[in-house]
């Protein structure tokens, strides 16, 4: 549900039961329910219960799709193993036409790999051939560049955010201030990211506000 990817979680719910009411498939309504209702947390016994939905479904379709959403239960109730399975499962299920869905799940693993298991070399794996695939992957290089940083390879990390520059994400121009010593570079790219901030906050506030706020600590209201 778009609203739900805005972070709009209880206009979303609200839809959905106008969407049920004229005759959308239970299925439908029960499955962006449930990644709602993981987004936001809550009761165990509920994540529980969506985990075993999901796995029924996932066995009874094997799809690209119910793997992918067993594993974002799985990974919900901290079954980080499981849920890793569970994506490569899904890796192999992807279809043929496109690089787009394996690039996902590639970046989908990185993720749990560098911020769930401790696995940094595993994630940059995972955010390097999800490069690979779609070398535009904006979302994948900023990870896998602050990987690099991480382990002191600054050249490489900022190189890799320059590449990615001209998109209208602000988390590039963000990251890369922060490895730019200050001047008038790093203020040109402050700017940058503070102009693709307020663009978003005006479209979409509740699903950037928090990035936006972490932006204005760190390099302050420029």
């Amino acid at each position: 549900c778009t609203l739900a990817a805005l972070h709009r979680f209880p206009e979303a719910l609200e839809r959905l039961e106008e969407a049920e009411l004229l005759g959308a498939s239970v299925d439908t309504v029960e499955r962006a329910g449930d990644t709602i209702t993981l987004a936001c947390g809550g009761d165990p016994r509920l994540l529980e219960a969506i985990a075993t939905r999901r796995a029924r479904a996932a066995r009874e379709h094997a799809g690209m799709r119910s793997l992918v959403d067993h594993a974002a239960a799985l990974a919900a109730l901290g079954r980080l193993g499981e849920a890793d399975a569970t994506l490569a499962r899904a890796l192999r299920s992807t279809p043929d036409v496109s690089p787009l869905p394996a690039a996902q799940i590639l970046f989908q693993r990185g993720v749990l790999a560098a911020e769930h298991v401790g696995d940094r070399e595993a994630a940059e794996r995972y955010y390097r051939e999800a490069l690979r695939l779609v070398p535009g992957f904006v979302r994948a290089a900023v990870h896998l560049a602050e990987l690099e940083a991480e382990r002191g390879d600054l050249v490489a990390a900022r190189a890799r955010l320059t590449k990615v520059l001209s998109s209208e994400d602000p988390e590039p121009s963000s990251r890369l201030a922060s490895l730019t010593d200050e001047g008038a570079q790093r203020d040109e790219l402050i700017a940058l990211a503070g102009e693709h901030y307020r663009t978003l906050l005006e479209r979409h506030r509740a699903a950037f506000l928090d990035h936006a706020l972490e932006f204005a600590l760190a390099h302050g209201s420029r």
